[in-house]
């Protein structure tokens, strides 16, 4: 046998064999994101993304993710999500209400683990402890951090009579949310007004008519396109001289006043166990719903500044962050 027949015939079986190997090693899971933001406003994916290596689940080895971006356009997320629906992918991972009810809608099928504000009161789940359907996830429960918010907002501003809730009066959960608020602002003596906010350019009207009415501070109900449009809201709002009190912190850290709330980025980064179950082949209904293992208080003292308030040694001193 000559050499170069041996070389060949080892050629061929090398050949074969990594032929064999590709067919024996398991395909990648397909993960859809479901993302009601852009691609420059989902930072709070990090957390995702540290979980899923924690977990062992590697992008570009055991699995692949599939992004869609809705850019604040709720009314997007329909159609992408029957578009990741239809693609085929094994799991959907969604961030806030309104992702995971666009996925719901699209497929009963595919498991999905959504990271959402209040999925009892939005109404993607009626027990947290047994979901059933197809989705599980990690949640924040908003009726009890409302009033807290309310407490805040009047600790920073003992003299307030009159306070503005900005809110998406098309969501669900914060109707329910705008609910607590009212609740809470009764019990401190506080009138309450609320303004809807549905599209960007109705920002700017509705502080203007805020502070028209007297209003000092706001709270707005976290939505993607409040989210979205964070630092042009809270550069509206310092002009107008209003405080402002936020679900999470990813608006403080844009100039807005407060906020009190869950790290998204830990809410993530705690999905990913889920995400792996699920991908395990355990019912994402029969999975239980976990909440937050963290809230935080964050206060922008460079913002309470521009607006001409001194925020109380006691505030700061509670504080899990204060940006200067």
């Amino acid at each position: 046998m000559t050499i170069r027949l041996v070389l060949f015939i080892v050629a061929i079986y090398a050949m074969f064999s990594a032929s064999a190997e590709a067919e024996d090693r398991p395909k990648p899971s397909r993960i859809g994101m479901l993302l009601p933001g852009s691609e420059a406003s989902s930072g709070y994916l990090k957390g995702l993304y540290q979980g899923l290596v924690e977990q062992g689940l590697i992008e570009g080895k055991n699995i692949s993710l599939e992004r869609r971006y809705a850019n604040g356009r709720i009314d997007q997320l329909p159609a992408l999500a029957a578009e990741l629906a239809a693609s085929g992918v094994n799991l959907i991972f969604t961030s806030g209400d309104q992702a995971a009810k666009a996925a719901k809608q699209a497929t009963d099928r595919i498991p999905i683990i959504a990271v959402t504000c209040d999925a009892l009161a939005a109404g993607l789940v009626s027990n947290l402890s047994r979901p059933g359907g197809n989705l599980t996830g990690v949640t924040c429960i908003n009726a009890d951090l409302d009033g807290k918010r309310v407490e805040l907002i009047k600790e920073i501003l003992p003299s307030i009579s009159r306070l503005v809730v900005m809110l998406n009066p098309d969501d669900q959960r914060s109707v329910a949310e705008f609910k607590q608020i009212e609740l809470a602002a009764k019990a401190s003596s506080i009138e309450l007004l609320r303004q809807s906010v549905l599209k960007p350019e109705e920002i700017v009207p509705a502080f203007s008519q805020a502070a028209s009415a007297g209003a000092t501070g706001a709270i707005v109900i976290y939505d993607p396109m409040f989210f979205l449009r964070r630092r042009e809201l809270n550069e509206i709002a310092v002009s107008k001289g209003i405080a402002t009190v936020f679900n999470f912190r990813e608006f403080v850290e844009a100039g807005g006043l407060m906020s009190y709330g869950p790290n998204v980025q830990d809410m993530c980064r705690q999905s990913a166990r889920l995400i792996k179950k699920a991908l395990s082949s355990e019912s994402a209904g029969e999975t239980p719903m976990e909440q937050p293992t963290r809230f935080e208080l964050v206060i922008n003292l460079g913002t309470a500044k521009k607006i001409g308030l001194v925020v109380p040694s006691a505030l700061i001193g509670r504080a899990d962050e204060v940006i200067e």
